[in-house]
């Protein structure tokens, strides 16, 4: 874990971990976090904004992110069967119905994600010129 500071990542906590795969867990990210949250806490920086990619789209972690009130921005390939819904519940699609060209960006602002319905988050949805996945 790193702070940007006039444009440089200047790390706060580190940890070596061995595991079978390259993403790591809710349960061995929290400890980590949490350090880096005492750190930031101890320092008087409570405007926190947590830059992550796939390893932490975790709705549990988003949750704990919440609660020590930090913003969060996650960049990650997207599972198809993921689900959006409105904030009262209402089923809006899952993200394989949502068909869009290449280069061709959709928003959706207030929403709630998974059959847990997390949120309310904002879901930025695109597609690369190069190729068939979505982000």
């Amino acid at each position: 874990m790193a702070v940007l500071y006039r444009g440089r990542a200047v790390p706060l906590v580190s940890r070596v971990l061995e595991h079978a795969s390259a993403q790591v867990g809710t349960e061995q990210l929290l400890p980590v976090l949490a350090e880096v949250k005492g750190l930031l806490d101890f320092l008087g920086l409570h405007d926190v904004r947590l830059l992550a990619d796939r390893g932490f789209c975790d709705t549990a972690l988003m949750g704990w992110l919440c609660v020590c009130g930090w913003h969060f921005r996650i960049r990650i390939r997207i599972k198809s069967s993921l689900i959006l819904a409105a904030p009262d519940g209402q089923r809006v699609c899952t993200i394989g119905e949502i068909k869009r060209a290449a280069r061709e960006t959709r928003c959706f602002h207030n929403i709630t994600i998974t059959g847990h319905r997390f949120g309310p988050v904002h879901v930025a949805l695109g597609r690369p010129t190069d190729g068939p996945e979505q982000w």
